[in-house]
C-alpha cells in the first residue's frame, strides 16, 4: 500500500468512526457497532480511540465482556492515562457485577480527573466516576462508602441530578437511616420529569421500616396507582396493611 491509499483509508476510516459516533447519539447501536468495526478494519494501526469508541458502544449494547476488552486495548494503546477508559471499564465491570474491579478503575479514574491541571475541566467526569464507584460500594454491600462518593458527586456538580439521589436515597435505606432515605428519594421524585412506580415503592419501604405505616401506605397505594400489575408493590401493600 502506498502512501496516498494509507491516507485514503484512514479518512475513510476517520468517517466510518464519526458516522458510528452519530449512529451512538441516535441511539442506532448496532449500526454503530458496525461503523466501528469497520473504521478499524480500515486504519491499518491500531488506535486508542477506536477501541475506546467501540468498548463504549458495546456497553450500550450490554455486552460488557467485549466492552471492557476494547476498553483495555484502548489503555494500552495510549501513551498517557486517560480518565474516560477507566471510567468506561469500571461502568463494564460494574455490569459484569466485578465490583472490586469496577473499584479500582473507577478510583484510577477520580485520581486522574482530580489532579490539579485537569480538574475544572472534568469536574462533571469526576462527578460521574464518583457516582458509579458509588454503585459498586454499594453492590458490595459498602453502604458507608457508598454514601460517601455519592454525596462527593453531589456536592461537585452545578445542577442536581436524579440518579445520584436515588443511588444515595438507596444507600441510606438500606443502611437503616430512613429520614435521609425518604429526604433524597423525595429529592428524586422532584427532579423527575414523570412520576415513577419505583420512587414511591422505594420510599414506601423507607417509610415503612421507618415506623410512620400511614405514610408508607399512601406511597404504595401511589406506587400502585401508577402501576397497578407490580407484584412487588402489592405484596409490600399487602405486609403494611396487615402491620
Amino acid at each position: 500500500m502506498d502512501a496516498m491509499d494509507a491516507i485514503d483509508r484512514a479518512d475513510e476510516a476517520d468517517e466510518y468512526y464519526d458516522k458510528g459516533q452519530a449512529l451512538v447519539m441516535d441511539g442506532q447501536y448496532i449500526a454503530a457497532l458496525l461503523c466501528v468495526s469497520k473504521a478499524i478494519e480500515l486504519r491499518g494501526t491500531e488506535d486508542a480511540y477506536d477501541y475506546y469508541g467501540r468498548g463504549a458502544v458495546y456497553y450500550k449494547l450490554e455486552n460488557y465482556k467485549e466492552a471492557v476488552r476494547d476498553i483495555t486495548k484502548a489503555i494500552e494503546l495510549r501513551d498517557e492515562e486517560y480518565a474516560p477508559d477507566y471510567y468506561g471499564r469500571g461502568k463494564a465491570y460494574v455490569g459484569l457485577e466485578k465490583f472490586e474491579e469496577a473499584i479500582s478503575d473507577l478510583t484510577k479514574a477520580i485520581e486522574i480527573c482530580s489532579a490539579p491541571e485537569n480538574w475544572y475541566e472534568m469536574t462533571k467526569e469526576c462527578a460521574d466516576a464518583y457516582n458509579e464507584r458509588g454503585i459498586a460500594f454499594f453492590h458490595s454491600r459498602k453502604y458507608d462508602e457508598a454514601i460517601s462518593d455519592l454525596t462527593k458527586a453531589i456536592d461537585m456538580r452545578a445542577e442536581a441530578d436524579i440518579y445520584d439521589y436515588l443511588a444515595r436515597g438507596v444507600a441510606y435505606l438500606e443502611n437503616d437511616n430512613y429520614g435521609k432515605a425518604i429526604s433524597d428519594l423525595t429529592k428524586a421524585m422532584t427532579l423527575r420529569d414523570r412520576e415513577e412506580s419505583m420512587d414511591y415503592h422505594l420510599r414506601a419501604v423507607a417509610n415503612f421500616r421507618g415506623g410512620n405505616r400511614n405514610a408508607a401506605l399512601r406511597d404504595i397505594d401511589k406506587a400502585l396507582k401508577l402501576n397497578p400489575s407490580c407484584k412487588e408493590a402489592k405484596a409490600l401493600r399487602r405486609q403494611i396493611a396487615a402491620s
